[in-house]
């Protein structure tokens, strides 16, 4: 059971017997603090935490913030006697002493924590999570099956791309530098489109390889389109 603000996609996407807990407000939640989570915890026997949800920006905002609701959630899991688990975790940012130790809490009671890089292993033990249980594995992006051949080619043919030319693949994200802790003089839209086009020009110049735009997150897809059309290479 997926806590999830897109329902029919989960629905939709997943040929195994993955079910939609509904995020929306019309369904009784306000973030991740709902009736669809509570009751798809209680039904559950494994409660996994996972991606990059661990942070603290935000950190009472439930509209943006789903640690207090992970941690609420996990509690209550753990008192049923139920499994509570962080899997492939990237832990971070946190730079508040309540958010250092909500996480600390989080990860104190799960029965088992992969992360999937080192600096979230270092970032939990330099807050002082003592769980014996830590271990860094690969990202589960590795874990996805891979497209046969044929679809590849499909795939590449319905954007015009060449199998045989090199493909140099671009993803940008659009917080930009909002996370950073430097606001002195804040990374603009404008100003990373500009610059970045311009590098992306020069090296698709000097490759003569063939620029691909790939999104994975929905609310990427302005400042990518945006890039595309600053880009003189084709695309």
């Amino acid at each position: 059971e997926i806590p999830t603000y897109r329902p029919d996609f989960v629905q939709k996407s997943y040929d195994n017997d993955a079910h939609a807990a509904s995020m929306l407000p019309w369904h009784g939640s306000v973030g991740m603090f709902g009736v669809q989570s509570y009751l798809a915890m209680r039904r559950s026997d494994l409660i996994l935490i996972y991606d990059n949800m661990l942070f603290d920006r935000a950190l009472y905002n439930p509209l943006f913030n789903f640690m207090p609701a992970a941690k609420f959630l996990a509690k209550d899991a753990k008192k049923r006697g139920k499994l509570v688990g962080l899997y492939n975790i990237g832990a971070g940012p946190v730079s508040t002493p309540r958010g250092k130790e909500m996480l600390r809490e989080i990860a104190e009671m799960c029965d088992f924590i992969t992360v999937r890089d080192y600096d979230s292993e270092k970032l939990l033990r330099d807050i002082g999570v003592e769980n014996p249980t830590l271990l860094v594995t690969a990202d589960a992006a590795l874990c996805l099956r891979s497209a046969t051949e044929e679809r590849v080619n499909d795939i590449l043919k319905s954007v015009n791309l060449e199998q045989e030319k090199e493909i140099l693949a671009i993803n940008v994200n659009a917080y930009l530098d909002s996370w950073s802790e430097d606001k002195k003089d804040p990374l603009t839209k404008e100003r990373f489109v500009s610059v970045y086009a311009s590098a992306l020009d020069e090296v698709a110049n000097k490759t003569k390889a063939a620029l691909l735009f790939v999104c994975t997150q929905h609310h990427d897809v302005p400042l990518t389109k945006a890039l595309m059309e600053a880009v003189s290479a084709p695309v």
